[in-house]
């Protein structure tokens, strides 16, 4: 007998379901805000809701703004209760961005970032800032904590961000 329980979308609609997975900020915003928090964890714990992570972590150079002044690696570290860490290694340049397996790149990073799933989501799509989320204590940063606050900037997730 094969194990599912990680295969559906935890009672998530449909819609909504497509929303989170649709890789256009807007969207996954409105999802989120329209999903009790619980309902959001159990989703991410789905195959469906880790692929959706994964897609946002290669979706990440499409936002990078850049500005830099010199290459630097954020590890981050997303945690889910079943499915364990996700973590992807970013390599942030004067004009580009990278994402990759952990240790994927020669530097060490500069700073982790540990936020459970849910939190991960909420800052990647603009909905929650950083300062909030770490105020709340679901975001742990860990060495260069300048750098992890340029975070927002870099990604174009500053209120009033004019991407999509």
């Amino acid at each position: 007998m094969t194990d599912t329980s990680h295969d559906d979308t935890s009672g998530v609609d449909p819609q909504l379901a497509a929303d989170l997975l649709s890789n256009d900020r807007g969207r996954v915003k409105h999802a989120i805000e329209s999903i009790s928090a619980q309902r959001l964890a159990d989703h991410l714990e789905t195959d469906t809701g880790t692929a959706g992570l994964v897609a946002a972590f290669d979706l990440m150079p499409t936002f990078y703004r850049g500005g830099l002044p010199e290459r630097a690696v954020i590890r981050w570290a997303v945690t889910r209760r079943s499915h364990g860490k996700l973590e992807r290694d970013v390599e942030l340049a004067p004009d580009s961005c990278t994402v990759g397996e952990k240790g994927a790149f020669a530097a060490q990073p500069a700073a982790t970032l540990t936020a459970p799933a849910s939190a991960f989501v909420a800052l990647a799509c603009g909905a929650t800032r950083g300062v909030e989320l770490m105020s709340r204590g679901d975001l742990r940063v860990a060495g260069n904590v300048q750098l992890a606050m340029k975070m927002e900037r870099l990604f174009d997730l500053e209120p009033n961000a004019t991407s999509s």
